[in-house]
C-alpha cells in the first residue's frame, strides 16, 4: 500500500449541526426507513459530543464528527470467520463484502471506535464505505461535501504525515481539501483519539486511526 485515505476533522469548526450525518444516510440510504422500528438504525457516520462544567457559564460542548478511520491495522479483519472484510492495496479504504457477510458481528465487538453497525433487517454488518462509489468518479464523499463550516475533510495520503502538508494554509492538490489555519497541529495517534472521545483504546494500540483530530 503506498496510500491511505484518512479524514481531517477540525474541532475549532465543527458547530455540531449533524449535516454530515445526514448526508451519509441519504446518501447510503441506511436505516431507519419506512416500516423500520423505533430504535432500528445504521449510521456510518455519528455526531458525538462531550460537555464540560457544572453551569450555564462554565459549561462547553465539544463536538466530534465519528465514522470508520479504515486503520492501518484494522481490528475488524482478523475476527471475521469468513473473509468478508478486506483493505484496498490502492488507497488503504476498508470494505466489506455484504455477500460473504454472515452477520456473526464479532467485528462490531472487535472495532474499538464502534464503526460497524449491524443491520437486523438484511442480517449483515454494515459501515463506512469511504463513498468509494463517489471516489471512483473523483468526487467527495458525501459527508465532506456537505460540511457547511467545513470542518470535516479529507486526504488521499494521510499518512504522509508531512507538516508542510497538513498545516498548509489552502488546498494542496488533494481532491476536496479545503483551506485550514496556517499553523494549526493535527493529531493522528490512538492516544489523541483517546482524549478527544474519552474511549478507552490503550488495548487496541495498534490499530492506528487514519483521522487528523485539530483540537480546540
Amino acid at each position: 500500500m503506498t496510500v491511505q485515505n484518512g479524514f481531517l476533522v477540525d474541532l475549532k469548526r465543527c458547530t455540531g449541526c449533524k449535516a454530515c450525518q445526514v448526508a451519509c444516510k441519504a446518501e447510503n440510504n441506511t436505516r431507519p426507513q419506512r416500516g423500520d422500528p423505533r430504535g432500528a438504525s445504521v449510521d456510518y457516520r455519528r455526531v458525538v459530543f462531550s460537555r464540560s462544567g457544572s453551569d450555564s457559564a462554565t459549561m462547553t460542548r465539544l463536538f466530534v464528527s465519528t465514522a470508520c478511520y479504515h486503520c492501518g491495522t484494522p481490528a475488524c479483519m482478523p475476527v471475521c470467520p469468513v473473509g468478508a472484510i478486506s483493505k484496498r492495496g490502492a488507497d488503504g479504504v476498508v470494505l466489506i463484502d455484504y455477500d460473504l457477510c454472515i452477520g456473526c458481528r464479532r467485528c462490531y465487538f472487535a472495532c474499538p471506535y464502534g464503526a460497524p453497525q449491524y443491520n437486523g433487517r438484511v442480517r449483515k454488518t454494515q459501515k463506512c464505505t469511504f463513498c468509494e462509489h463517489l471516489l471512483s468518479q473523483g468526487l467527495t464523499p458525501a459527508c465532506v461535501a456537505t460540511c457547511v463550516s467545513k470542518a470535516l475533510n479529507y486526504r488521499t495520503d494521510i499518512t504522509s504525515n508531512s507538516t508542510a502538508d497538513i498545516t498548509a494554509d489552502g488546498p494542496t492538490g488533494n481532491p476536496g481539501e479545503a483551506a485550514f489555519d496556517a499553523g494549526a497541529t493535527w493529531k493522528r495517534d490512538s492516544g489523541t483519539y483517546t482524549t478527544v472521545l474519552g474511549t478507552n483504546v490503550t488495548k487496541h494500540a495498534a490499530t492506528k486511526p487514519n483521522v487528523g483530530f485539530r483540537l480546540p
